[in-house]
């Protein structure tokens, strides 16, 4: 297998790479990409090995098996169509492709028997990474209980936005106890970010949902069928890694917490660490690297007449993007490219 990742020098890119490596994938080759900026650079791949970025405007990508596409929605848009003309099957993080019809949209915990469409357009998109932590509990939920509608209020980490916004939670974090002015440094976030929370990701749509929400919502949608409605409050709060989601479903059967208790315990992907004492629960300082959904505050929601709220924490780039790919990758060469 010959693997190319876009967007290498990235965060997402470079968690991809990561967990690849960590994975032991049985490739002969892997190819780091990244724009022009990137020239002259060098990614890690696993504790050993340095890989000399590309450019990707000068890559050919006849004889790539699989290409993982890490960059934005704008890089995606040019160069995911020209990789899968070239005969490349490409997996997609930006969600630049993820409401196409023809595009199957893969959490691989949850519906991998859709990974077999990807035959006609050669693309797989990936969700973004809070639809990944979400349905991760959702979607064995309502298995179990049958879903009428989910509601989602997901505090995102500043690491879903990258290096930059980071280096900007740090420095004001840094320059509010040496008294700077917050202004010198909001350069990515209009509001200040640390010690705040910032009721704003990407952008705002015509209806006044952001963009962030109305995907959650869409892609959620869209994997879940059956005419489920979500709605999403997206805000970001002053955390550098660790995502966090409160959901309260309604669902269609009446709910019994011991049953989906069970039902949880029993899904790869998730930790259920729930004890109604002090620190029975888990925040999002605690699953910065970690594979799984961690999830709390599993209760009835008592404003539904078949109502369930709970709270998760998940390591979103990690999970939601690195893990979530390379998973599609191994399901892709174990069940249709071997």
């Amino acid at each position: 297998m010959k693997i190319a990742v876009v967007g290498a020098t990235l965060s997402a890119g470079r968690e991809i790479l990561s967990v690849m490596a960590e994975r032991d994938f049985p490739v002969e080759s892997i190819v780091a990409l990244d724009d022009r900026e990137a020239l002259g650079r060098e990614v890690s791949y696993g504790e050993d090995d340095v890989l000399k970025v590309g450019i990707l405007d000068d890559y050919n990508f006849a004889g790539t098996d699989i290409a993982v596409f890490a960059a934005g929605e704008g890089i995606a848009s040019r160069f995911v169509p020209k990789a899968a003309k070239a005969g490349c099957i490409v997996i997609d993080t930006s969600s630049e492709f993820a409401l196409e019809p023809d595009v199957p949209l893969i959490a691989a915990d949850i519906n991998p028997e859709d990974i077999s469409r990807y035959q006609k357009k050669k693309i797989i998109a990936a969700p973004a990474p809070s639809v990944v932590q979400l349905l991760t509990v959702v979607k064995p939920l309502a298995d179990a209980f049958g879903l009428k509608r989910a509601t989602v209020t997901a505090l995102e980490a500043v690491s879903n936005f990258g290096k930059e916004a980071m280096d900007e939670l740090f420095d004001q974090t840094r320059g509010i106890y040496m008294n700077a002015p917050i202004s010198e440094s909001k350069k990515y976030f209009t509001k200040q970010i640390a010690f705040n929370v910032i009721p704003f990701a990407e952008s705002f749509m015509s209806d006044g949902a952001l963009r962030d929400e109305w995907k959650i919502a869409s892609q959620s949608e869209k994997i879940l069928g059956s005419g489920t409605k979500v709605t999403a409050n997206c805000a970001v709060a002053p955390v550098f890694i660790g995502s966090s989601q409160y959901v309260n479903m309604e669902t269609k059967k009446p709910v019994d917490i011991s049953k989906a208790r069970e039902v949880l315990r029993n899904i790869e992907g998730i930790t259920l660490f729930d004890h109604k004492v002090e620190e029975g629960y888990i925040t999002p300082a605690e699953v910065p690297g970690e594979d799984n959904v961690y999830v709390s505050r599993l209760r009835k929601d008592t404003a539904a007449e078949n109502g369930l709220s709970f709270f998760s924490a998940a390591d979103a780039v990690h999970n939601g993007i690195a893990l979530n790919a390379a998973k599609i990758v191994e399901i892709l060469v174990d069940k249709y490219l071997s």
